[in-house]
């Protein structure tokens, strides 16, 4: 079955490359497809199209959007190199810096993440707590917890219900004791968005910390 998935994705994924790097398809019509694939979260196959759109021509965009795809398949170091570039193509940092955030979380580059990006500030209020939760995780993973519960409470002042920020708050808590309001933080998350692996996941830690181990695995 693994062997047959592996098979399907790699015919797919050729057929996107035959497409786009044999029918002659214009740049624009190339990003156009990419952006439909990662609406429809299949970066791979926007990987494809842009590398082709980019064989036509370099712009900002094309590389914000690689570095936002590879970002989306793990490849965080890649996804840095695309980013930077598009600064350089002067891309707008609003969109790229929460973007670049997250490639340089993803590689462990934690105070190199805290120090370019931890004072910057953007207009969405939503990228905005994606920062500042991705800059609270490099604080916890240097092991400066009052820089991070600074970090997290930054991001929920912004966007109030940012599962990511609330359930880092929530570990927090567990850490320092506070399993009840731990536990407050977990349910709050699962009601705003019950399949949330955020909540979920911080539900079942705080389960098997409390030995309900049936619990934690259901």
């Amino acid at each position: 079955y693994a062997m047959r998935s592996v098979l399907v994705v790699f015919l797919a994924a050729t057929s996107v490359a035959l497409l786009g790097g044999c029918s002659g398809e214009k740049s624009e019509a190339l990003i156009a497809s990419a952006k439909g694939y990662l609406d429809k979260n299949e970066p791979a196959a926007a990987v494809i199209q842009l590398k082709n759109a980019m064989k036509q021509q370099d712009t900002g965009e094309i590389r914000y959007l690689l570095g936002n795809a590879l970002n989306t398949t793990g490849e965080h170091s890649s996804a840095q190199i695309h980013l930077r570039q598009a600064l350089e193509f002067k891309y707008s940092p609003e969109a790229v810096q929460p973007e670049l955030s997250k490639a340089m979380l993803g590689q462990g580059e934690y105070k190199k993440l805290v120090s370019e990006l931890g004072n910057v500030s953007v207009a969405d209020v939503n990228l905005q707590a994606s920062i500042r939760a991705d800059v609270g995780e490099a604080y916890l993973a240097l092991g400066q917890t009052a820089e991070a519960r600074q970090a997290f409470a930054s991001a929920l002042a912004k966007a109030p219900n940012h599962p990511r920020a609330l359930a880092a708050e929530g570990r927090i808590m567990a850490a320092t004791g506070d399993t009840p309001g731990a536990n407050a933080v977990a349910e709050k998350i699962l009601a705003a968005e019950p399949s949330s692996r955020y909540g979920l996941s911080l539900k079942a830690d705080l389960l098997s910390s409390q030995g309900k181990m049936d619990d934690a695995i259901s």
